[in-house]
């Protein structure tokens, strides 16, 4: 094992106990030679406990968001003349919808302008700069998570269908950071950069799980913790392809959903359709397998070295474009028409991060070699997202089943630009909720896709093949 496997291996060996922060960052760069300067460990939400009493009208997502930032920003501080709620609103939502300016100092006159304050450009870069503003929005995140509920608000039917308890995405995204951070954050494409992994749920909008690391690391080493996915299907791409975390995840009673990796070494060990028996004990990798057979070929494949090999479902659908067979492998129990649409629900996850950088600003919001103003910006960017996961509840409401089914996150990151001050009046003052609710329901047909009847969204697509009503 290399070096990064044995600080992988050491690090899951240590025991922590945290308070409510969802962050760990262990410098051991005295113990490792590691590339990473800090090495970042994300405590599961479940494990998390509350400072102050937590009670909200169950469901409703505004006033859980405007508790939450209460609840875990600080009272006002008589040092300063912008209150700590003010200015952590600000950090968060100053960027969104934002393309023209991209730097530290605009948001110090964001600031000015939208408080009516004076706020000194040295108060200002201490108070940005700082690791308290750092560690209140990893609080507040680690509340978010662990406050927002996780029901699914659309596609009930398609969940009892699956038998599962929700549909998991998870992939990263990288951010371009300037140069001078590349000691902290050693880029893979770019001189220096910083990755978002995240998890969220499908039918709920909601993030259940982040990490951040150098954009140089790989996929594979940050991932939900195994045991809360008893129940719940996550869909990943190659990046996750691992033999151990599937057993792992099948131990645990959860279920994957995977494209298979070219180079996989898998034999056919049972045929269930589309090709004939004498296959039987060949490798997916063979000549046989190359060619076009029926459009749906569906086996169950051994998988793995012959020591600790495990059987899943392989199911292969012929592409007329490329002129050879998509393989999926999978443990879940649907008919197999439906595992090419339930992987296409993949690309949803690539939407949200496109989304969240087009209209968050992420890419150009990250200004500084500061470490504690890059996880800052990064941490508030990951805080606004949740702003559209209240607009995905709030607007689903008043519409058709159909509708909810064609509700598209790259129309709600559009949507959500138009309310950033809306937001930032609710969070810091004693707004009525009902003024925002009011102004989301107006364009709450804004949201989804208006074609829907003519030409089918991916979760309609997915309804048909499992057969909802």
């Amino acid at each position: 094992m290399g070096k990064e496997g044995d600080t992988r291996k050491c690090l899951h060996s240590i025991v922590v106990s945290h308070r409510c922060s969802g962050l760990i960052t262990l410098n051991i760069s005295k113990l490792w030679k590691t590339p990473l300067k800090f090495v970042k460990l994300f405590v599961q939400a479940s494990h998390l406990m509350n400072k102050k009493e937590f009670s909200v009208e169950k469901g409703n997502l505004l006033k859980i968001l405007k508790q939450t930032l209460k609840n875990a920003v600080p009272t006002h501080d008589r040092r300063t003349t912008l209150p700590h709620l003010e200015f952590v609103c600000g950090v968060i939502f100053c960027f969104i919808g934002d393309t023209k300016t991209s730097s530290i100092e605009s948001i110090r006159r964001f600031m000015i302008y939208t408080f009516e304050v004076r706020l000194s450009k040295g108060a200002f870069w201490e108070r940005l700069s700082r690791n308290r503003l750092r560690n209140i929005l990893q609080n507040i995140l680690a509340d978010l998570i662990k406050n927002l509920p996780s029901l699914a608000i659309i596609g009930e039917d398609i969940l009892n269908k699956l038998e599962v308890f929700s549909i998991l995405l998870i992939d990263s995204s990288s951010i371009t950071l300037w140069d001078g951070a590349k000691k902290s954050y050693p880029g893979s494409r770019s001189y220096a950069g910083i990755k978002w992994h995240a998890c969220f749920n499908l039918l709920s909008g909601k993030m259940e799980w982040f990490s951040t690391s150098a954009s140089s690391a790989h996929d594979r080493k940050y991932f939900p913790d195994i045991d809360l996915l008893k129940g719940k299907l996550i869909v990943f791409d190659l990046g996750y392809w691992d033999y151990g975390l599937f057993d792992a995840i099948n131990k645990a009673q959860g279920f994957f959903l995977s494209r298979v990796k070219t180079n996989a070494v898998i034999t056919i060990n049972q045929v269930v359709k589309g090709i004939g028996r004498p296959l039987v004990g060949a490798k997916l990798c063979s000549d046989h397998l190359k060619k076009r057979r029926r459009r749906i070929v569906e086996f169950i494949g051994e998988i793995g070295s012959a020591e600790s090999s495990k059987c899943y479902r392989v199911i292969g659908f012929w592409n007329a474009a490329d002129k050879k067979y998509h393989w999926y492998v999978t443990n879940l129990q649907v008919p197999a028409v439906a595992i090419y649409s339930l992987y296409r629900i993949r690309w949803q996850i690539e939407l949200i991060f496109k989304g969240c950088k087009r209209s968050l600003n992420v890419d150009e919001k990250v200004t500084s070699n500061n470490d504690n103003i890059i996880e800052s910006l990064v941490l508030s960017t990951i805080i606004a997202s949740f702003a559209i996961q209240s607009i995905f509840h709030e607007g689903a409401k008043a519409l058709t089943a159909q509708e909810k089914l064609s509700i598209s996150f790259q129309r709600l990151s559009h949507v959500v630009v138009l309310w950033a001050q809306d937001f930032i009046i609710y969070l810091t003052s004693d707004t009525p909720l009902g003024k925002l609710r009011n102004k989301i329901s107006l364009l709450s047909g804004e949201i989804y896709e208006k074609n829907h009847r003519h030409r089918s969204t991916t979760l309609q697509l997915l309804a048909n093949d499992l057969g909802c009503s």
